[in-house]
């Protein structure tokens, strides 16, 4: 590996990093949606009478822990559909505490049932980590 030399270098480098960073957990998430989600979301279909209601939810810790996982939450949800809203309150190294409020999401209710298995265990395992 050559060493760069110049900031310029050093900057293109780390761009490159962070895009390739960035399409491997794009293609860990598709991979995740397409295991966890069959043609028909059975949860879905049964529970809500009108799936593309608005609703808001909170991501709250059972227990104090370090946080990591931000831009996993932004791409699970643009994965479903660009026009979610989140909205972390902490950002990621930062430590949060018992029943603190990690982020709050609204999407369409059949997107956060679809999304929350995956969301969750990618941030129990990526806060785990940190």
């Amino acid at each position: 590996m050559q060493i760069p030399r110049s900031n310029s270098e050093r900057l293109s480098m780390r761009r490159g990093y962070v895009k390739k960073r960035r399409m491997e957990l794009t293609q860990l998430i598709e991979s995740a949606i397409k295991e966890d989600i069959p043609s028909i979301d059975v949860t879905t279909h049964y529970i809500l009478n009108n799936p593309d209601t608005t609703t808001t939810v909170a991501i709250v810790a059972k227990q104090t822990g370090v946080f990591f996982g931000e831009h996993v939450i932004t791409t699970l949800f643009n994965q479903f559909d660009p026009a979610c809203s989140v909205q972390c309150h902490v950002s990621d190294g930062d430590i949060f505490s018992e029943k603190e409020v990690i982020c709050k999401i609204s999407a369409p209710a059949s997107i956060i049932l679809k999304a929350e298995r995956i969301l969750l265990n990618l941030l129990q395992h990526l806060c785990g980590v940190a």
